[in-house]
């Protein structure tokens, strides 16, 4: 008792899912993909305290693409957890690289993991393996998870949680407030910090409830002596509201772009410290 209507957009979405589809299993048997680094910095002193190792496809009829183009068919298809394990990979073999040249690492590695990667059961020894391979201490690693995917199913996350802080690695929610996680559940998460989504940054002057979650999220932490990072501070109004309340980390286009290993290389020899770029 229904019908439909049939328009040539319809096949050509169709044709052009089916095609990332397949290039995409492509991908990730030739590991055609790339490690991008965003600096993390001290909004005092303009010190990098960190870089957060993000995924880029290097599509060989497109080029490069962000994950965003990429990362929700690699988690529809069930390839997410082999681009999980590349990125780990790849990050930890170039902070090595680091400690071993002629830079000063930065003091922290942030690396994402999909909900799937975080409910494999051999994930701690995987990691475990990973840094010794890489020679790479555990306590300059630090793993985000989305909120999301911690809050699906709280008692099991914790444990997963706990066993990679018994690792040494440090554990982070990112984009804290994006989800549905209550404050009480928060306070028994094994956590060492938490990220303010870009998306509430972006309209911190313009709309007044983005600006009181991020003022609760900063107060929320401090409270709970958790480190915080905001990402995506883009302007210096950004920067003045996060100073005027005392979020001393950001992450964002203000300061640097992610950056091939290569350049982030330069910015580390050069001292790495970073100054807001000017408009």
């Amino acid at each position: 008792n229904t019908y439909r209507f049939f328009s040539e957009e319809m096949n050509s979405l169709a044709v052009e899912r089916m095609t990332l589809v397949r290039d995409l299993h492509n991908a990730v048997e030739e590991e055609a993909f790339r490690v991008h680094y965003q600096p993390r910095v001290d909004v005092n002193d303009g010190r990098i305290v960190g870089v957060e190792a993000l995924v880029r496809w290097q599509h060989p009829g497109v080029g490069l693409l962000p994950p965003s183009q990429f990362l929700g068919v690699a988690e529809d298809e069930g390839l997410i957890s082999e681009i999980d394990h590349f990125v780990l990979n790849a990050a930890l073999r170039q902070y090595r690289a680091w400690m071993d040249g002629e830079v000063t690492p930065p003091p922290r590695l942030t690396i994402n993991i999909s909900a799937r990667t975080l409910r494999m059961a051999g994930l701690p020894e995987t990691l475990r393996r990973m840094l010794r391979e890489h020679g790479v201490d555990a306590h300059c690693l630090e793993i985000e998870v989305k909120e999301g995917d911690v809050m699906d199913d709280p008692p099991a996350s914790i444990q997963r949680l706990r066993s990679l802080q018994d690792l040494g690695v440090r554990v982070a929610i990112d984009d804290f407030g994006t989800g549905y996680s209550a404050f009480g559940m928060l306070r028994q998460l094994p956590i060492t910090g938490l990220t303010v989504a870009g998306s509430f940054i972006r309209n911190v002057l313009t709309e007044t409830g983005d600006a009181q979650i991020v003022t609760a999220i900063i107060a929320l932490a401090q409270s709970l002596r958790l480190s915080l990072v905001a990402k995506g501070v883009e302007t210096p109004e950004h920067l003045a509201f996060l100073e005027h309340h005392n979020c001393s980390i950001a992450q964002g286009l203000l300061y640097s772009r992610p950056l091939p290993a290569r350049e982030m290389d330069r910015v580390l020899a050069e001292g790495g410290v970073l100054v807001p770029v000017k408009s």
